[in-house]
């Protein structure tokens, strides 16, 4: 193999020609206490075995310019062994992973990190972002990953972290699985505040492990025709939660959002929209799921809203700008616990009413139950066939005044 910080510090510096690794794997921070830089900025790397970037030791590969990286033979590994720490930072230029598997934080115990923010990462065969170690993939600006050949797994393996913060840039995953929090005892963390993330077969939120997806500011998760569903808890035991505090869920048609399929899962929205969406159903196949909704500021819109079991929850929180509204456009299916938290609201200052559900089709089933979480308030839910609507009414909270002492 061609090593880089054997045992020691090493660095390269191409700014052109190429560097044909004759089928030899690539060390980069070779052994342990070793430090190897590679950057890269004209020029090709082709025809390297796997690629280590922190083998044992530190490794860094800066991209940039129009240099370009012209795959593996085997597999690109950024944070390879138990210590190791490696970082992968491309400012522009390609790197093209030849249908391979690339994987951020590789060993339980390592670290690895991927910087993109101007070029293209095309080409990987599933991309592991935290495999057994800890994993760490930062996407900005004008940066693109370009689809993996099988599937994108934040948190792969028991014991693994894996956390993809976009704040700019395209991810379009070639219409394969997105899957955060992949086996049991891994952790998977999706943070989209921009950009755009595109084109995913199946997004699972927790599928044997624990996921979270948080989507806010200009971020937007948009639709493809291969789309399918979104599931937020997949498995039992799983546990899921996606949090939108603003950006866009923009789903394709026949998409569905299942929360608690099997496992357990939370949908908390306070802001955003969520659009285009054929189901949003809680607790589809025996799980625990809760749409959690805070305040008046999202936009929900879909065609058919179900809770499926007594276990599932929808949980409201109204603050001085109500309560925003499920808009559905076809039928509506309750069950489950309504539970009510009047904590975000002025005592001298609330509506006598609130809509809830505004549904154009029909109506099967009520809530099995409601609790006011909030001590001393009290309202009634109205289940208003002929408008189309489920509410509350007669909302009271607790006495005000002025209390007077005559001696």
């Amino acid at each position: 193999f061609s090593a880089i910080g054997d045992s020691a510090r090493g660095s390269v510096l191409q700014s052109g020609g190429m560097w044909n690794g004759g089928g030899m794997n690539l060390h980069i921070g070779n052994a342990a206490g070793s430090d190897g830089t590679y950057q890269l900025t004209g020029g090709i790397l082709t025809n390297c075995g796997t690629i280590y970037v922190g083998a044992s030791g530190t490794g860094a590969f800066e991209l940039g310019g129009s240099g370009s990286v012209e795959g593996s033979g085997t597999s690109t590994l950024i944070g390879h062994a138990n210590g190791a720490t490696g970082t992968v930072t491309q400012a522009g230029g390609t790197w093209d992973n030849n249908s391979r598997d690339l994987v951020v934080g590789n060993q339980a115990g390592s670290k690895g990190t991927y910087q993109l923010s101007g070029g293209t990462l095309t080409n990987c065969n599933t991309l592991y972002v935290g495999s057994s170690g800890n994993g760490m993939f930062e996407l900005s600006a004008d940066g693109v990953v370009k689809g993996p050949a099988a599937n994108t797994l934040i948190g792969y393996g028991n014991g693994a972290t894996g956390t993809v913060t976009q704040t700019g840039g395209t991810w379009d995953n070639n219409a394969k699985d997105l899957v955060v929090g992949n086996q049991t005892g891994a952790v998977g963390s999706y943070q989209l505040s921009g950009g755009v993330l595109t084109n995913c077969n199946m997004i699972y939120i927790g599928n044997n492990g624990n996921g979270t997806f948080e989507l806010s500011t200009n971020g937007m998760v948009t639709g493809s025709p291969a789309w399918k569903r979104t599931t937020i808890g997949e498995s039992a035991g799983s546990a899921g939660l996606f949090v939108q505090t603003g950006g866009t869920f923009n789903n394709a048609d026949n998409h569905r959002i299942d929360v608690g399929n099997n496992g357990t899962g939370t949908y908390q929205l306070s802001g955003g929209a969520v659009t285009n969406l054929r189901y949003l159903s809680l607790g589809r196949s025996g799980g625990t799921g809760t749409v959690h909704i805070i305040g008046g500021d999202a936009s929900i819109r879909v065609e058919e809203y179900s809770i499926h079991n007594v276990a599932a929850k929808l949980r409201i929180e109204p603050d001085d700008g109500g309560i925003s509204v499920i808009n559905a456009s076809g039928n509506i299916a309750l069950n489950g616990t309504l539970e009510i938290d009047f904590g975000r609201w002025d005592e001298l200052s609330y509506p006598n009413s609130l809509i809830l559900i505004d549904y154009e089709g029909g109506r099967t089933g009520t809530f099995a139950a409601t609790t006011v979480l909030t001590e001393d308030w009290s309202a009634e839910v109205v289940y208003d066939a002929s408008g189309g609507q489920v509410k509350l009414a007669n909302i009271a909270g607790p006495p005000t005044g002025t209390v007077l002492s005559v001696r």
